[in-house]
């Protein structure tokens, strides 16, 4: 008879730089321990969440996100509606067909990101450095593409 163990693990997030803990929880998975941040509100500003993969979680419209360090994150598919997302690092990060629609993009690094197929429509995307993102059939629809530096 196989018994399948779950292990269940202190998580926390930490703040980018200073290593200050925003958030911790006990849980299977660190992406469990995010969206429980979410649902209690939590604010991750400013939260070190690089190379991590959201594809269990989804659904995490209206997150504070300012300033946080997303490089190399995997949210593709991703409802992230009305998202503050100012300043964050999202190097390399893999958005395809996520929903970004009004969510705040002002000046954040999405150097080299995968944003096909992504609903950036209505998004404040001022002064967000773009170069070698790929926007295929990305929906920028009533986007604000005021300064934003692109190849």
């Amino acid at each position: 008879m196989n018994v399948k163990r779950r292990v269940i693990m202190k998580y926390e997030i930490k703040r980018c730089y200073t290593g200050f803990v925003i958030y911790s929880c006990i849980a299977e998975t660190l992406a469990e321990c995010i969206h429980k941040a979410f649902r209690e509100g939590v604010s991750l500003y400013g939260a070190d969440l690089s190379g991590l993969d959201f594809q269990e979680i989804k659904i995490l419209h209206a997150l504070d996100l300012r300033y946080a360090d997303l490089q190399g994150s995997n949210m593709a598919g991703c409802d992230l509606r009305y998202s503050d997302l100012f300043k964050a690092n999202m190097k390399n990060v893999i958005l395809h067909d996520a929903n970004l629609h009004g969510a705040n993009l002002k000046g954040a690094c999405l150097c080299g990101a995968d944003l096909r197929v992504c609903d950036l429509s209505g998004a404040d995307m001022h002064g967000a450095d773009l170069r070698g993102a790929n926007m295929q059939l990305a929906d920028i629809r009533g986007a604000n593409m005021r300064d934003v530096l692109i190849d």
